[in-house]
Formats: C-alpha cells, structure tokens, sequence
C-alpha cells in the first residue's frame, strides 16, 4: 500500500510539473526541466509497478527487473502520446526529435532504476537485521 501511496504523490507532483512547464514555458526556460519531470516520472512509475508486484505476487524474484523494464515500456508509452500530440517540442522525424525521446526514455528508466536500487538496499537491510 506505500507504494501505491507513494507513486501517487510522486505521480501528482509530475502532473503539476508538467501542467507548470506547458503552461509557463518552463521546458524551454529551465534547461533540464524536462530531464527532472521525466526522472520523476520515472520515480513514480517505479514505485506503482512495485505495488503491483507487491499486491500480485509479493515473492517474484526478478522484480528490480520488472521495474525497470516496466518503467522502460510506460516511458515508450508516453513518448507515443508525445507524437500523437505534438508534445515532443520538436518536429517529427527530425535528429533532435530523436535525441530527445531516446533521452526523455532514459531519463524514464534511470527514475524506474532508482526504485530498483531502493528495493535491493531495503532487501539487504532485512537481511541483516534477521
């Protein structure tokens, strides 16, 4: 349940972020304003696949694995809505184009890791501690 808790707040504060930036240029007037609402996305994405994992299958093993693919696939997911709606702030099909989805995507998966490398630190702490 805290992470679905979490993934919530951290979800609403990029959609915050995100309504800031398209309504007060701030993508364009803040030079990594873009990298830091995509690393918390990534963060929030993160944080709700582990509630899903938790709540379905608490015992997976591969689960820093799920998070980050995971993470990987809602980030792609994104960068198509960014086509469909002319969001990307570059035209479609050119070099910068590209060079922003493929770093908006990992910005997306470094957020997602981020979770993953938390996970494993809280694992390994209960280890001791047992």
């Amino acid at each position: 349940m805290r992470s679905y808790l979490t993934a919530l707040i951290i979800l609403s504060l990029v959609l915050f972020a995100h309504v800031q930036g398209m309504e007060g240029n701030l993508y364009l007037k803040i030079p990594f304003y873009d990298i830091f609402v995509h690393m918390l996305g990534g963060l929030g994405i993160g944080f709700f696949i582990s509630g899903l994992i938790n709540s379905f299958k608490p015992d997976v093993s591969r689960r820093k694995l799920i998070i980050i693919t995971g993470t990987l696939i809602f980030g792609i997911v994104w960068e198509l809505f960014e086509i469909r709606y002319n969001l990307a702030g570059h035209p479609f099909g050119t070099n910068a184009y590209y060079l922003d989805t493929l770093k908006d995507i990992i910005d997306d998966v470094v957020g997602g890791t981020l979770v993953a490398l938390l996970w494993r630190s809280k694992i390994q702490r209960l280890k001791i501690k047992h």
